[in-house]
């Protein structure tokens, strides 16, 4: 059980982190060059991958909590 706590409390943490740069990401986005297509896909991708480690990092969250 500690170490479910200790993983859950890690979790967290790094959820918190992912999502901060998220936000942070969607500024930088938000003041891009709206014409410069290529930068603002790269920095897409970006975001997509940041959002895709947050959604597995709850499921594995949820896993946990739920035991």
């Amino acid at each position: 059980r500690h170490a479910a706590r200790k993983e859950l409390a890690s979790l967290e943490r790094r959820m918190e982190k992912r999502s901060g740069d998220a936000a942070k990401l969607h500024t930088v986005m938000a003041e891009h060059d709206p014409s410069d297509y290529p930068g603002l896909e790269k920095l897409a991708a970006q975001l997509r991958e940041i959002q895709a480690e947050v959604t597995e990092l709850e499921g594995r969250w949820m896993d946990l909590a739920s035991d």
